[in-house]
């Protein structure tokens, strides 16, 4: 994968409510390696909807809403959770990577 210009991203985040996974890309390799760390979203999900009844799915953009809240809180200075996911973005490397960023939201789907 690429971003602008042909420049390659250090990271690939992917998500469902469910799940999701990092792939490090610091260093090249195949394109079909395994992500380097998988986890749960539930601790996420939890956060933002915390009556949600359990095999209930988010109708909508509420998953994009919900992760973009998970992603701008860390990368704006809030101290980690010692939940999985947040432990995920941490061990390889990607949570130092945010700090101070921004999270955008593309509305072009």
């Amino acid at each position: 994968m690429h971003g602008p210009q042909g420049i390659r991203p250090s990271y690939f985040l992917i998500v469902s409510q469910d799940s999701g996974y990092i792939w490090d890309q610091r260093e090249p390799g195949p394109v079909d390696a395994p992500p380097a760390i998988g986890f749960s979203m539930e601790p996420v999900v939890r956060q933002a909807f915390p009556q949600l009844p359990d095999r209930e799915r988010l109708q909508g953009d509420a998953l994009v809403l919900v992760v973009g809240a998970w992603l701008n809180r860390l990368a704006t200075g809030a101290s980690p959770t010692s939940e999985e996911p947040d432990r995920a973005l941490e061990a390889v490397g990607l949570l130092e990577l945010m700090q101070g960023g921004t999270v955008v939201f593309d509305n072009e789907r």
